[in-house]
């Protein structure tokens, strides 16, 4: 099962998403989380079901407490199944949870759990508060956890920065909430195949190249099988695709 997570960028305009959902219906996905479906909700969904279209995948949004920055998982039906929605907008979620619960067919789990998530932008305590609350997600099946976390891994090497990025960055230099969710039994599938590849810090302007985007799972070590980051789409988001490859033994 590939599984992609990716911060489209609320900036982006037509082209650029176009070619972006193009861009990933390209990598084979089973499943993919975006943050920052700024404004889907308008016009009846009308982006949401033309990225369902380029990518041939089905689409289940969650609206974003603030910033009208809307959470989605897709999954390609029928290899994957939805069972039902688990989406959580009350707090201390910033923008929302995405959740589903799902099944493979012909595979060894009878069920996973598949959650997007968004930590807040600017806010460390606020981060904290929602990644001490994944260890809940983790008590009724195995989990993938995706999303922008929005500040530093828990082992990855110190980002360079200057002195005049710490200032306006400073918040994001915090592994507090990567410590909280690794405690609750994730791992993190960058760094255990060892790609610190960063995810933000390419864009123009941008101070501090780091691994935001990230792929999390409580299921067995042995069932991660691979691991990239995107880097061709870097002039349509500043954020880059990640995506994680999990193996299962059949039932």
């Amino acid at each position: 099962m590939r599984v992609a997570s990716y911060n489209i960028d609320a900036a982006a305009t037509a082209d650029q998403r176009e070619h972006q959902f193009t861009r990933l219906a390209e990598l084979g996905l089973d499943v993919l989380g975006i943050q920052e479906a700024k404004h889907w909700d308008r016009d009846g969904w009308a982006q949401l079901h033309e990225a369902e279209i380029l990518l041939g995948m089905r689409g289940f949004p969650v609206p974003s407490n603030h910033h009208g920055c809307h959470l989605v998982l897709f999954v390609r039906e029928p290899k994957v199944r939805v069972l039902r929605e688990r989406h959580d907008r009350a707090a201390p979620y910033w923008h929302a949870l995405c959740g589903l619960e799902i099944v493979l067919d012909e595979h060894l789990f009878d069920r996973i759990d598949l959650y997007n998530t968004h930590l807040a932008p600017s806010s460390p305590t606020t981060r904290l508060a929602e990644a001490e609350t994944f260890h809940l997600l983790t008590k009724r099946a195995p989990v993938i956890l995706l999303g922008d976390f929005n500040a530093l891994p828990a082992g990855d090497p110190n980002p360079p920065r200057t002195d005049a990025s710490y200032r306006s960055v400073r918040r994001k230099l915090d592994r507090t909430p990567a410590a909280v969710i690794a405690e609750a039994g994730f791992t993190d599938v960058g760094a255990h195949l060892e790609d610190t590849t960063p995810t933000v810090g390419h864009a123009p302007g941008s101070k501090l190249a780091y691994r935001c985007d990230r792929i999390c799972t409580t299921l067995p070590p042995a069932a991660i099988t691979g691991y990239q980051v995107v880097t061709d789409l870097d002039d349509c988001s500043d954020h880059r695709p990640v995506v994680a490859e999990f193996t299962f033994a059949k039932a």
